[in-house]
């Protein structure tokens, strides 16, 4: 449960944003294709929270993304991509915003309140021009929990998606955030500001095999190198004592949506002598 006083921060926090959205010093994207089913769930976590976000359409997206989308953003987008993968409409999105910063955000990531907290700070900054935050790679367990996997450290999967668009280099390749972040002028956020990603939870197996074949065909074995992240279920020590429950209270309705409209991609839970385990693992590591 969130105290008063995280909801009174998180409240002013929501208050700075939403006015660095409305003076244009900010914008929050997350671009999308073909999200028909699942994109209410992760539209939903914004709207809770109260941030008003950009949601960019990729113009080949062929289900009912666009009308699921409706209502529930501060704006929507189509745009034109030619290429197969997001890195590749990055820099002419980034053209097109006319924000002083852009923080660009997967259809299959999630800010947590500390990142955004983060982000409402850095934007402040006249030295930096990037910011990078840890990154956890989460599934959902059957009972409604979200759970990170421990094999997975956020910190090595650190995601650079805050940015100055006037200040930075692009690029198209593949598994980069579209720019290069400049060395002398970026920053990585602490290990409690971090961001989680769902891609486990929303999309099948069969969904993420694509993506590494669609990534291949892209450039070659630039999805194959990364087949054991991808499709974890492969991965043996991927068991159910890999996870670790993520505590914050902001992701719960989430997972129980997760868990609800996705049972199928669902982890099974642990037991109490599993949760036991883990709990004396966490004690004897500090």
């Amino acid at each position: 449960m969130m105290t008063a006083k995280s909801l009174t921060d998180w409240r002013l926090t929501r208050d700075a944003l939403q006015q660095a959205i409305s003076l244009n010093q900010l914008q929050v994207i997350v671009p999308t294709m073909n999200s028909e089913d699942y994109i209410e769930i992760v539209l939903g976590y914004y709207k809770d929270i109260g941030l008003p976000i950009t949601l960019v359409v990729d113009s080949k997206s062929i289900d009912a993304t666009e009308e699921k989308s409706r209502g529930m953003v501060h704006e929507l987008i189509r745009m034109e991509n030619r290429s197969s993968v997001v890195e590749g409409m990055i820099q002419t999105l980034s053209n097109q915003t006319g924000a002083q910063w852009v923080l660009r955000v997967d259809d299959d990531e999630l800010p947590s309140l500390a990142m955004l907290t983060f982000v409402a700070q850095t934007i402040e900054s006249q030295q930096l021009s990037a910011a990078g935050f840890p990154r956890k790679q989460c599934a959902v367990s059957h009972n409604g929990r979200l759970r990170a996997s421990r094999l997975h450290s956020a910190s090595f999967h650190t995601q650079w998606r805050l940015y100055r668009p006037g200040q930075v280099q692009y690029t198209s390749a593949i598994h980069t955030p579209g720019f290069i972040p400049p060395p002398d002028a970026s920053v990585i956020a602490p290990d409690p500001c971090f961001m989680v990603h769902l891609d486990w939870s929303l999309h099948a197996y069969q969904s993420r095999l694509a993506k590494i074949e669609r990534y291949d065909r892209h450039t070659s074995q630039t999805g194959s190198q990364w087949r054991s992240f991808y499709l974890y279920e492969e991965d043996e020590q991927h068991g159910v004592m890999a996870f670790e429950t993520v505590q914050n209270p902001e992701f719960h309705a989430v997972a129980r949506r997760i868990q609800k409209q996705f049972p199928n991609n669902c982890i099974e839970k642990p037991t109490r002598l599993q949760n036991l385990r883990i709990w004396l693992q966490d004690r004897l590591s500090r």
